[in-house]
């Protein structure tokens, strides 16, 4: 039982397991081995319960809590199994998955910010079907890039043969001497790149900027605003919700301009835009474990002078489940 989570369920007995049943199996086998993971991992159990009490225990009662607390890790577990459906599972069954579950929400002003012939950098988070979103980008027809980690030479072999099928161009972070000169490439090829904005293990923080994200005091990654400052090129937010349902929903809000061409707020906005979504749906948000890493500044300045505190299209996604 040891390592993390993501290579304890993609082992390959595991990932020949879930071949071998199908796919709906598949997914209360991973539940299954998901309770089974955290029963013997109590430490990481109670991280991810602490995290959540820091963020919400002076708004909710000691049931909502708990509620919480449950729906969180049941939405980490299912990510994984996200994970295994999106790299396993056939080019028919994606198509299939992208034209019958997905509602899209976004796409349209995907493709306005590819008019202009500069590309465009979509900036997401660990939260929702993150694992579909170049899939299905790809699916309807828009050449998209993503830079990527792979944790075994089997699943990049794979990536990238089903990443060349879906218009997909892999950057391998860990094999792409310069990934910056990489990314600012597929921009002027008027391409879609997606990168995440909550990669806490990654972040650069930016000591001239501040912000408050989750009730903590820290500044945004500095990574991503010389990425927006070097590439001029439209700046998109977006997720993949998970609806009730086993269904999924594409949301995508552009940034305006006049923020987007100073560079300054794209990495704060971005957070504030994931921000308002966690605290809606903190199941669907898979960092709660990193939280802690955060690290906290002296103070905080002036909000961004673009943020989201209630996204536009929050309430018709329903109430929490």
């Amino acid at each position: 039982m040891k390592g993390r989570l993501s290579g304890f369920l993609q082992s390959k007995f595991n990932v020949y397991l879930c071949l071998s049943i199908g796919w709906k199996w598949a997914r209360i086998y991973v539940r299954l081995l998901g309770a089974l993971y955290f029963l013997f991992r109590q430490r990481e159990k109670k991280l991810i319960k602490k995290s959540i009490g820091i963020v919400f225990a002076s708004e909710k009662g000691f049931m909502e809590l708990r509620r919480i607390q449950r729906g969180v890790m049941a939405g980490i577990v299912h990510h994984y199994y996200e994970k295994l459906f999106n790299a396993y599972c056939s080019d028919q069954a994606s198509r299939r998955f992208f034209h019958s579950r997905v509602i899209d929400d976004g796409l349209m002003a995907v493709r306005e910010a590819l008019s202009a012939g500069r590309g465009a950098l979509i900036v997401t988070g660990h939260y929702g079907g993150v694992e579909f979103i170049p899939g299905y980008i790809g699916y309807r027809g828009i050449p998209v890039s993503i830079v990527v980690r792979f944790s075994s030479d089997r699943l990049r072999r794979l990536s990238c043969r089903k990443g060349k099928r879906f218009n997909i161009r892999i950057i391998d972070a860990d094999r792409t001497p310069n990934v910056l000169f990489a990314i600012c490439r597929d921009l002027k090829e008027n391409r879609v790149v997606i990168t995440q904005c909550d990669e806490i293990d990654e972040w650069r923080p930016d000591k001239r900027g501040r912000i408050f994200f989750l009730g903590r005091r820290t500044a945004p990654d500095r990574a991503l605003n010389l990425l927006v400052r070097r590439a001029c090129c439209p700046v998109i937010f977006c997720v993949m919700h998970r609806d009730p349902g086993f269904g999924y929903r594409f949301i995508a809000r552009c940034m305006p301009e006049t923020e987007a061409a100073s560079g300054a707020g794209a990495g704060a906005a971005g957070l504030k835009f994931i921000e308002a979504l966690v605290y809606r749906y903190p199941h669907q948000w898979y960092q709660w474990p990193k939280f802690p890493a955060i690290q906290e500044t002296a103070g905080a300045g002036p909000a961004p002078a673009w943020t989201v505190s209630e996204p536009p299209w929050a309430s018709s996604l329903g109430a929490m489940s």
